[in-house]
């Protein structure tokens, strides 16, 4: 997988504040008067064909997911405790047990679903992974991305999102620990092809 000086940094972080610039993020998303939102409502709309209205209802759903009670309960559920991912952690009737990252971690999103990459990313990074998100053309990923990274610049250069088309070799998938697809049959068909039996 990939090395990098971000992961080591993310290494450092306490998962909470990684929580925090998350949730931080998703709230001020969450007001539909955000300029960055309303920068990207024309985009989406015109990307996937929907109405706005349908956009708007699609982004209030999706960030109202990302508050910061929600991501620490569903960390809390399949690691025991979010502070596993800080350092070990007493189990009843278990041997302490830590959670370590997957390592680099990418994220393909679909083409017709508003957001979907933004969930799986923001647990990897949570989970202290550097994420790399193939973004949109309507940036939205890229934007929300932005404001977390503003909500806490320790994560400048842990997590990036950008466009890229099925048949650019540019970003290989052999670089990364994990991989997170949405998409068709065929797409997911071929992306699996194209991964290490490890990833």
């Amino acid at each position: 997988g990939i090395a990098s000086l971000a992961m080591t940094a993310l290494a450092a972080l306490p998962a909470r504040r990684i929580v925090r610039a998350v949730a931080d993020a998703a709230r001020r998303w969450s007001d539909a008067d955000f300029p960055p939102r309303v920068r990207v409502l024309d985009a989406i709309a015109q990307r996937t064909g929907y109405a706005l209205p349908h956009v708007e209802y699609a982004l209030d759903r999706l960030f109202e997911s990302l508050d910061a009670r929600s991501l620490e309960a569903t960390i809390a559920d399949e690691l025991g405790s979010i502070d596993a991912l800080d350092d070990f952690v007493d189990r009843a009737g278990r041997p302490r047990a830590r959670a370590l990252p997957a390592g680099a971690a990418c994220v393909i999103s679909s083409r017709t679903t508003i957001g979907v990459a933004i969930v799986p990313a923001a647990y990897a990074l949570c989970a202290k992974c550097d994420v790399l998100v193939k973004d949109r053309e309507d940036s939205l990923a890229s934007a929300f991305l932005a404001t977390v990274v503003d909500n806490l610049e320790a994560l400048r250069g842990a997590v990036e999102a950008r466009v890229w088309d099925g048949a650019d070799r540019a970003c290989a998938l052999s670089d990364f620990d994990a991989v997170v697809a949405f998409g068709s049959d065929a797409a997911l068909g071929e992306i699996g092809a194209r991964l290490e039996p490890e990833v």
